[in-house]
């Protein structure tokens, strides 16, 4: 039996760089310049938009941010920022997917697995 996988995988890297050029235009440091939090609240976003980019779970979008971000933040942190500023997540992604989608970038991920039975 022959298995052969094509896999497009994420650029992680250059969605970040891209993540932090549509932060920078929408001002976001400034909207969130007052509140205090544990860490920067551009983290927080970046950790949210790996997880709905990557279709992950909070438990796995936990893990996406300690590989990729170089913290762990919480689920429950991740939950909390969710719910209270969902709004602005979605707002930040529809931009990200906007620009990605005028540059022609495929975010997707491709599986096409072929099983050959000899």
């Amino acid at each position: 039996m022959l298995c052969r996988w094509d896999v497009k995988a994420y650029d992680i890297g250059f969605l970040l760089a891209i993540l932090d050029y549509v932060l920078d235009l929408m001002g976001f440091d400034s909207r969130f310049e007052g509140c205090r939090f544990g860490r920067p609240a551009r983290l927080y976003v970046k950790a949210l938009v790996l997880k709905e980019v990557c279709k992950a779970s909070l438990r796995h979008a936990e893990s996406l941010s300690k590989t990729y971000l170089a913290v762990r933040i919480p689920k429950s942190t991740l939950h909390y920022w969710e719910v209270k500023h969902g709004d602005v997540v979605v707002e930040v992604l529809k931009t990200l997917l906007r620009l990605l989608t005028l540059m022609d970038y495929d975010y997707s991920v491709v599986d096409s697995t072929k099983f050959t039975i000899d």
